[in-house]
C-alpha cells in the first residue's frame, strides 16, 4: 500500500491467534504453518498424502 494522497493512510489488520494457521506460497511452491507456536516452512514437494 501506498499513500497517494495527502491525508494519512490507515490501515487495519485483524485476525485470531488460534493454535493452528497456514499459508501457501504457490509461487515459491512452499507450504508455511504454524501449530501451537512452532513455525514450520515445507516444500510442496516434500508433502506426502497418505492412503486412508
Amino acid at each position: 500500500m501506498r499513500a497517494t494522497e495527502t491525508e494519512p493512510l490507515v490501515c487495519l489488520v485483524l485476525g485470531q491467534r488460534l493454535d493452528h494457521d497456514s499459508t501457501d506460497y504457490p509461487n515459491q511452491q512452499k507450504w508455511l504453518y504454524r501449530s501451537k507456536g512452532h513455525w514450520n516452512l515445507v516444500e510442496c514437494s516434500h508433502i506426502q498424502h497418505p492412503q486412508r
